[in-house]
């Protein structure tokens, strides 16, 4: 059964938890570790919203919901219309997601790299890794630290350093005479795809801090 606990304010101990079944079913809302409401009827109940009272006077919103610019539904939990931290939808989260996917390519870059040349892989090499690899993986773990630090540059870099990186391989094996590797396409645009919601998490991180 998925979970997730939330803190009302950031930094604090999570005091808030989620809990449902297959298809959204058996929707829990805990507080404190005691059941303040359940939402019944799967996931269109969930779709529509609930509202949650909190001792303190405050409410919880809880709405499986699709946000602007996106495709995919984010379930969105808000006290008094704001975000909780940690909810899919907080912006810390979404930053946290995009640098974190950077210094995975990062490590990959450098990892297979690194084997490729000390370890004299051919098939690696035959497909362009080796040590220039691993100054891209190096190149990778300075722009995942920058967007950590919230630069939209530095993730704007890494988002087309990928995307050409991904544009010259697909070039690449087309002039070989293989056939277009559309899983690692589907992948990598899924990856460009969660590195470019980095940028409106910094917009909005900055917008808090104004």
């Amino acid at each position: 059964m998925p979970t997730q606990r939330f803190a009302l304010t950031r930094g604090e101990p999570a005091r808030l938890e989620l809990s449902w079944g297959l298809g959204w079913k058996n929707f829990v809302v805990r507080f404190d570790g005691v059941t303040i409401g359940t939402i019944e009827g799967g996931i269109s109940a969930v779709r529509e919203g609930r509202e949650f009272p909190l001792p303190d006077g405050t409410t919880i919103t809880v709405q499986l919901a699709t946000p602007a610019g996106s495709n995919i539904p984010e379930l969105q939990v808000l006290r008094n219309g704001k975000l909780l931290p940690g909810s899919t939808s907080d912006p810390e989260v979404k930053l946290r997601n995009s640098y974190n996917l950077i210094y995975v390519i990062a490590a990959i870059n450098v990892v297979l790299g690194l084997v490729a040349a000390i370890g004299n892989v051919d098939f690696l090499q035959q497909i362009g890794l080796g040590w220039p690899s691993v100054i891209f993986g190096l190149i990778y773990v300075a722009l995942g630290y920058f967007t950590s630090k919230r630069s939209a540059l530095a993730l704007g870099a890494a988002v087309v350093l990928f995307a050409l990186d991904s544009i010259l391989g697909v070039v690449a094996n087309s002039a070989a005479g293989g056939s277009p590797p559309i899983g690692s396409i589907v992948v990598r645009v899924l990856f460009i795809y969660t590195m470019v919601l980095g940028f409106g998490a910094i917009n909005a991180l900055k917008q808090e801090m104004s």
